[in-house]
């Protein structure tokens, strides 16, 4: 069997390429990697949560999500990694469900899924990216970067925003 470059570097560091690739494969399955996708369109992992709020970056873009709302169970994250542009099919969550479809990815929805955050309906509901506070009344944002919350609305709700 010949030795790979990577295995003489190894070796080169003083490294036993055995226990390295025993501890590579441990730190793995530590990880807890879940497939949930927040409702702003970015899986979990790419959230940063603490008590009080949590932030977004999916990659080398932020995103401005500010809080974790597990939306959707997918079997592959990779299309879920969209920017958002505006609502609707404009926004990440449409994107990478689109991607996910493109690509065969299974998706299924969690708890109330698309259920309309003000008044609950099940039918008829948009993903918008909202802006303002929830005490002081929320409002809809041109642009996704003025944005914290991102909402299922039905257009009487939207309307009256």
């Amino acid at each position: 069997m010949t030795t790979s470059s990577a295995e003489r570097l190894l070796k080169d560091l003083g490294l036993d390429t055995k226990e390295a690739t025993e501890r590579l494969l441990s730190s793995r399955r530590n990880k807890v990697i879940t497939k949930h996708i927040c409702s702003c369109g970015h899986p979990e992992g790419r959230h940063f949560i603490d008590a009080e709020s949590a932030s977004c970056k999916p990659n080398a873009m932020d995103c401005s999500c500010s809080e974790y709302n597990p939306t959707l169970k997918v079997t592959d994250l990779r299309p879920f990694l969209q920017k958002s542009r505006g609502s609707g099919v404009d926004h990440a969550l449409v994107k990478g469900l689109t991607s996910a479809f493109m690509k065969e990815v299974e998706v299924e929805w969690l708890g109330s899924g698309m259920d309309c955050k003000k008044c609950g309906t099940k039918e008829g509901t948009t993903i918008y990216i909202l802006g303002g506070s929830e005490s002081a009344g929320l409002q809809m944002v041109q642009d996704p970067l003025w944005g914290r919350w991102n909402y299922f609305l039905c257009e009487p709700c939207a309307d009256n925003l």
